[in-house]
């Protein structure tokens, strides 16, 4: 008699109680399989190496290549300074100054550019003189410097010597660093 109206209880409530057995199932099956992909993911987080530690370390390689960059191609090859250090504008370069609108374009963004100067921690006037060009290289492409970008492309020579635009940005560099020397008498 009992295990009749069991019987007729699941006979009658069977959709329901099958509905409900099958959402189980189903919640069930999922926790399980989101469990072990939790576990595994946290098992394989931990074998990562330190992203932080690595990208320090490619940060400190793209340093290192653009110094490396700088040196080879803007700053030795430039004809437009006397090659010995401390680098002094020659002839041309003094000219290419004037002439290239980047003496009005120093005098504008001269303290804009020494404050991005004294955010940096040099220790040299040889890591001056690169960080100046620095600073001025990482704001090559802004709207300020287009006059300037402008007579580099009209002018594919001056003086008789090739142009590039990373020439005018070197020269304005010398007087970067020089104004920065001005302000900073006691870096050696």
């Amino acid at each position: 008699m009992f295990w009749e109206l069991v019987r007729e209880a699941l006979i009658q409530y069977f959709p329901q109680i099958g509905g409900y057995t099958a959402l189980i199932f189903i919640v069930g099956i999922f926790v399980y399989y989101f469990t072990k992909f939790y576990l595994e993911t946290k098992k394989t987080n931990k074998s990562l190496p330190n992203i932080e530690a690595t990208l320090t370390r490619i940060d400190k390689g793209f340093s290192t290549l653009n110094q490396v960059l700088l040196e080879t191609n803007i700053i030795s090859n430039s004809c437009y300074s006397v090659s010995n250090s401390p680098r002094v504008l020659n002839e041309a370069g003094k000219k290419l100054y004037q002439q290239s609108g980047a003496e009005t374009l120093f005098e504008r963004l001269k303290n804009e550019l020494l404050k991005a100067l004294e955010e940096k921690h040099l220790d040299s006037l040889l890591e001056l003189e690169k960080e100046s060009l620095n600073v001025l290289l990482s704001r090559m492409n802004g709207v300020e410097f287009k006059d300037v970008q402008s007579f580099a492309f009209q002018h594919p020579t001056f003086e008789e010597n090739n142009l590039n635009y990373t020439d005018i940005l070197f020269v304005m560099s010398i007087k970067l660093r020089d104004f920065y020397r001005e302000k900073y008498p006691e870096l050696k």
